[in-house]
């Protein structure tokens, strides 16, 4: 089978080499691509590993919570999934581990802090090269990306897609640091972080984006149908009090701030920003000239922004509500 050869030979790169472990690992993947429970569709991150203490030691005050255990079987695989799934939101993440006598599962996250490492941040830039890891995670409709601790990295589409296809999460990558090019430097790596998280997280909705980096500081003309701020949203200001004071009101301001941030780009039109980190503008719906159809759609919306890059923008995201995920302008490679 095509898609068993494929993961063995990945886990195989991961030092992971048992046959059980490759058949529990498509099942996930097979299941993960369209897993919903009671009609909604959820998408949570599952670890496969030898340890998972030995990811939990590179977070900050990691939680871990065992649910269970069974053979080492794929039935077993998609019990933790059943069982954990419902849990593995707001940071919370499935895994699965290798046991000598089967699979033991659980849930497990790191600290809720806005700027905290990742679950992913760990397992794969931990500089732990004795990790034997992969996780799983629905990043589009009918997709699955499996990445490993040691870098290897493998889109699974249950579709017509290409196997070359690029990973949608490079599209998200690529925008935020358009949108964080001229941060200052001493601010810019977790800047880029903080915008890079909350664009996952949205995505991991299934909630459809539109969003643009604006040439300069002002709203283009084609883009003033919008919602403007008096005084831009800097997710640079709210990153930097963090960084400075780690207090409570800091958590605080800079969690209100993911939380405006997500309320924009949840909503109908574009969400407007300035490469330094700040937001101009959100519910914002670009002029396509001629008939459009009553109220748009965000593909077209889109199209027309690509027209733009160059001139009145710098680059420009888009996300379909069944997880499609396109970036037009610069590459910042």
């Amino acid at each position: 089978m095509q898609l068993l050869g494929a993961i063995a030979e990945l886990l195989t790169d991961e030092d992971i080499r048992d046959a059980d472990t490759s058949a529990a690992v498509v099942a996930l993947t097979a299941e993960l691509a369209h897993y919903r429970e009671e009609g909604l569709p959820l998408s949570p991150e599952i670890y496969v590993c030898l340890d998972v203490t030995r990811i939990a030691a590179v977070l900050q005050r990691a939680q871990i919570h065992r649910l269970g255990r069974g053979p080492r079987i794929p039935e077993t695989a998609l019990k933790a999934l059943k069982d954990c799934a419902p849990l593995a939101t707001g940071g919370w993440a499935i895994f699965l581990q290798r046991i000598p006598d089967g699979f033991a599962y659980g849930v497990f996250r790191a600290a809720n802090l806005p700027l905290a490492i990742t679950l992913d941040e760990a397992l794969v830039g931990s500089g732990d090269s004795g990790m034997s890891a992969v996780v799983l995670r629905r990043i589009a409709e009918h997709c699955v990306e499996i990445c490993g601790a040691k870098g290897n990295r493998r889109l699974i589409h249950f579709s017509a897609a290409r196997e070359d296809t690029p990973s949608p999460t490079r599209a998200l990558e690529t925008f935020a640091l358009t949108a964080t090019q001229h941060v200052r430097s001493d601010l810019k790596s977790a800047t880029f972080r903080f915008l890079y998280r909350n664009l996952l997280e949205i995505c991991h909705h299934q909630h459809g984006i539109l969003a643009a980096v604006v040439t300069g500081g002002t709203v283009p003309k084609r883009l003033r149908d919008a919602t403007l701020f008096e005084t831009p949203v800097s997710l640079t200001a709210h990153v930097a009090e963090y960084l400075d004071h780690h207090d409570d009101e800091a958590v605080g301001h800079l969690q209100g701030v993911a939380q405006l941030l997500a309320g924009m780009l949840r909503s109908d039109g574009i969400v407007l920003f300035r490469s330094n980190g700040s937001i101009l503008a959100y519910r914002s719906f670009v002029h396509l000239g001629g008939a459009a159809p009553r109220g748009g759609s965000r593909r077209r919306a889109f199209e027309a922004l690509r027209t733009m890059v160059g001139h009145e923008i710098v680059a420009a995201l888009f996300r379909s509500h069944d997880g499609d995920i396109e970036y037009a302008g610069a590459k910042n490679d």
